[in-house]
């Protein structure tokens, strides 16, 4: 009996301690599998799938993050990532000197980053007063832009000389107070030079090229600011190219602005001499010279110039009695000007385009322009160009003193010029800066432009007048 006794309390026992543990267990498994059901929360690692959506913000930054030339800098520092042989170096002007030109521990001049020869030197924000000589291809970039870096000799010197062969980068810099003789903050000679959101002001040349002097060269301004001195009347050039002064040179210019610049002679804010150049979607503003305010081309080459503005500039300097261009003043070269806006530009002959060739093969157009409010002739034409041998076809003239050579005639004038309101959004000859050259939306030269879809705008719509209209716009 007590035997008998004992083993039931043992199997009594075994039961208490055993099967509900298992079943217990059993349960936690099955709460641990839903904790990892919950898993399916890590699994929903949805949340870590929001971890995909890590992985899209690290795939927005793929194109800085990526290595494209596995030199090991992403593209984000690397000056050229298709190059494994360009490489970055840094320059700070606020550490001592002897660093490596590491991030880390940068060089102090920008002198030692160039010699560093890896092609690419990352210049730190500060301000860089150094002169230097390019005799080789580099890159110069300004960590944060123009607004951080700037590089300023305090008039005492230029920043820059280019050597033939060479080719400078310069982008995101800002470029102040350079002084010489002919290229007061770059000269270039039988050299590549291709600037990218860089700024220029109160540079000075006591002759050509108050900015750059580019002589033999390719060069490509891209968002690029030209601004003149400090002081409103003080020259850039003391003789020609306030801005820029090239020779026998390539130009490429994209969506810059040339605001007061002022050269004694020829071309306020650029001269071009025996070249190629192409300039579109730019200002140029208020500029001043005895002769071709914004823009001087001279001798064999051609110019085309397409979605621009041309506000204020001047041609009249030194008290002389006939000045010719208050914009653009041509001697023997092709001129194309399409889709552009002339405003209050004044000069005796010519206040918008004057426009002089000697040879038959020389080719004059002017289309889907408005040449508004012109002190002056809004075209003067001279030499062997007249308008039967000249291409100025769906262009407005308006409100002019002139219209052209110093009459009002516009008998010889094609058929597809129109002579009415241009009807701006507003106009403000003595503020340019307060001025917006866009068409109202009644304005009669909306669809007005040349009708060959080759000019359409942007929209595919028919070409609209003016430097806001057609295929390459003002910005």
């Amino acid at each position: 009996m007590r035997t008998s006794n004992l083993i039931l309390l043992f199997l009594w026992i075994a039961c208490m301690t055993g099967c509900p543990v298992s079943d217990d267990d059993d349960t936690a498994i099955d709460d641990d599998d839903t904790a990892d059901d919950d898993d399916t929360a890590d699994d929903d690692d949805t949340g870590d799938d929001d971890d995909t959506t890590d992985d899209d913000d690290d795939t927005g930054d793929d194109d800085t993050m990526e290595d494209g030339d596995g030199d090991g800098f992403s593209a984000g520092v690397d000056c050229d990532d298709g190059d494994p042989s360009i490489t970055p170096v840094w320059v700070s002007v606020t550490v001592p000197s002897g660093g490596d030109g590491s991030e880390a521990s940068p060089f102090s001049t920008i002198a030692d980053g160039i010699a560093a020869g890896t092609g690419c030197v990352r210049l730190l924000g500060g301000v860089y007063d150094e002169e230097l000589t390019i005799t080789e291809d580099v890159i110069l970039v300004g960590v944060g832009g123009a607004s951080a870096v700037r590089i300023d000799t305090a008039g005492m010197s230029r920043m820059f000389d280019v050597e033939e062969g060479a080719h400078l980068v310069l982008q995101g810099i800002a470029m102040h107070g350079g002084t010489a003789t002919e290229g007061g903050c770059i000269r270039a000679t039988g050299a590549t030079l291709t600037l990218r959101q860089v700024t220029f002001s109160e540079c000075y040349a006591s002759e050509n090229g108050g900015a750059i002097l580019a002589d033999m060269c390719q060069v490509t301004l891209e968002e690029v600011e030209l601004s003149g001195a400090a002081t409103p009347g003080d020259a850039s050039a003391g003789a020609e190219g306030g801005g820029l002064w090239l020779d026998e040179s390539q130009l490429t210019v994209d969506s810059c602005l040339f605001d007061e610049l002022l050269a004694r002679d020829y071309g306020g804010a650029i001269y071009i001499e025996e070249g190629t150049s192409v300039i579109h979607r730019s200002r140029f503003i208020r500029n001043e010279a005895e002769h071709g305010g914004a823009l001087e081309i001279f001798g064999d080459g051609s110019t085309e110039v397409v979605g621009c503005l041309f506000d204020g500039n001047t041609a009249e300097i030194n008290g002389q009695d006939v000045t010719y261009g208050g914009a653009i003043d041509s001697f023997g070269s092709s001129l194309w000007v399409r889709g552009c806006t002339f405003a209050g530009n004044m000069a005796i002959n010519g206040a918008g385009i004057y426009y002089n060739s000697s040879d038959p093969a020389d080719t004059l157009e002017i289309r889907n322009s408005i040449l508004y409010h012109q002190l002056g002739s809004a075209l003067n034409l001279g030499g062997m160009a007249t308008l039967s041998t000249s291409d100025v076809v769906y262009n407005d003239f308006y409100d002019n003193t002139y219209l052209f050579n110093g009459s009002d005639d516009a008998s010889d004038f094609d058929a597809t010029n129109l002579f009415v309101d241009p009807e701006f959004v507003e106009y403000q000859q003595l503020h340019p800066e307060l001025s917006d050259f866009h068409l109202l939306a009644g304005s009669p030269l909306i669809d007005a432009g040349d009708p060959d879809p080759l000019w359409n705008d942007t929209d595919a719509s028919r070409n609209d007048m003016g430097c806001y209209g057609g295929p390459s716009p003002l910005p």
